[in-house]
């Protein structure tokens, strides 16, 4: 039910959803194509607060057509990130998306980036995030070789280093030293939303109107 990955905050925002939905759900821009079963282009709000990007979907993605929608580590690792930024911001909105919307068993090479790239930037443009999360130092290395920031403009990016090791270690101190590092990212993350909320709140105090954009 997409009612149930997608949730929609204005009548542009659904249509310009619709109008992407339509151009990338049967692309074949890439080799990607060939292995999957269904495109996985997002989960969440539009527009949102926070973006949350992977690398690429996963066989129960493939399946699903949500990005990081199943309990697996990345999926434990944002759920943390979101459920502490819900504590810090409770009107705070947040989506998710990988670089590459394709499942496939081998390794994403710069090539299917930046074909996929334009799709990416297209979803940023309609997601309209106040800060963008790297799930991973890879994902930002993968992005910086791929061009994408030059695509986007007006945003914060923010990276968690290796959130799949976070919390699978045996290591005390390691696993101490990643949990810092991600509260570090969270507490980043809603001190730039909370910074730009206060440039948009009225000269009377009142809230902007909860999960409306923030320019």
């Amino acid at each position: 039910n997409e009612s149930d990955i997608i949730c929609t905050h204005s009548k542009a925002a659904s249509h310009a959803w619709e109008e992407h939905k339509s151009k990338w759900q049967n692309c074949t821009d890439c080799t990607r194509h060939n292995t999957r079963h269904r495109v996985a282009l997002y989960r969440g709000h539009l527009p949102c607060n926070v973006l949350l990007i992977g690398v690429a979907p996963c066989r129960s993605s493939d399946s699903t057509g949500a990005p990081m929608s199943t309990p697996n580590v990345l999926q434990l690792c944002t759920g943390s990130i979101v459920r502490h930024l819900t504590l810090s911001i409770p009107t705070i909105t947040h989506g998710y998306t990988n670089l590459l919307a394709c499942y496939s068993d081998k390794e994403p090479s710069n090539t299917t980036i930046k074909a996929c790239s334009t799709r990416l930037a297209e979803l940023i443009s309609i997601a309209r995030p106040d800060v963008i999360v790297f799930l991973g130092t890879r994902v930002g290395t993968l992005v910086l070789q791929s061009n994408l920031l030059t695509q986007v403009h007006d945003c914060a990016y923010l990276s968690v280093s290796d959130p799949h090791m976070i919390p699978h270690t045996n290591d005390s101190i390691k696993r101490t030293h990643r949990k810092r590092m991600l509260d570090n990212t969270i507490r980043d993350a809603a001190e730039l939303v909370k910074r730009k909320r206060a440039i948009m709140t009225p000269t009377d105090g009142t809230e902007p109107p909860v999960n409306s954009p923030i320019d």
